[in-house]
């Protein structure tokens, strides 16, 4: 058993945070600052940090990734990256924003979604609701809550 305590992008301890475990056959739902508990999968995919930040990864070969969520920041470590590890602090969450046009003119009800660079949508999905926005009448679109690292903005082009 492993032992961490995960840390604010400011340094205090992140009580709470949650921590999902991804693993083959394990489906995670990204929200913004949190999981999406209602479609998780049976298993204890997402284990909770206590006050203090801290929380025990049993030696599990089949987790790859760790992935760690907070109102407050995010971050996402493999094995690899988490070995010899103690504190682990989260990186602050960003900000997309981006204008579609079409033909030199704004684009209006353009619909776009995030993926991870690297990750399969079968380990874990941006939650549709959360992580779609459409363009507005300007050609417009905000993510307001995206996590760090190496993102793919996708059109989502409806049916």
């Amino acid at each position: 058993t492993e032992r961490y305590t995960v840390l604010l992008p400011d340094g205090r301890p992140a009580a709470n945070a949650e921590v999902g475990l991804i693993a083959p056959g394990v489906r995670l739902e990204l929200a913004p600052g949190r999981f999406n508990r209602e479609n998780a999968q049976v298993g204890g995919s997402i284990l909770l940090a206590d006050k203090e930040g801290r929380f025990q990864l049993a030696a599990d070969e089949s987790v790859h990734t760790v992935m760690i969520v907070h109102p407050l920041g995010f971050l996402c470590l493999n094995r690899a990256e988490l070995a010899g590890q103690e504190f682990l602090q989260l990186q602050p969450w960003g900000r997309l924003e981006g204008v579609v046009t079409s033909g030199g003119k704004p684009a209006v009800g353009k619909t776009f979604g995030l993926e991870f660079e690297g990750i399969k949508p079968a380990d874990l999905w941006f939650g549709s609701s959360a992580f779609h926005v459409s363009s507005d009448p300007e050609g417009k679109f905000v993510f307001s809550q995206v996590p760090p690292g190496k993102l793919k903005l996708i059109r989502i082009i409806p049916f």
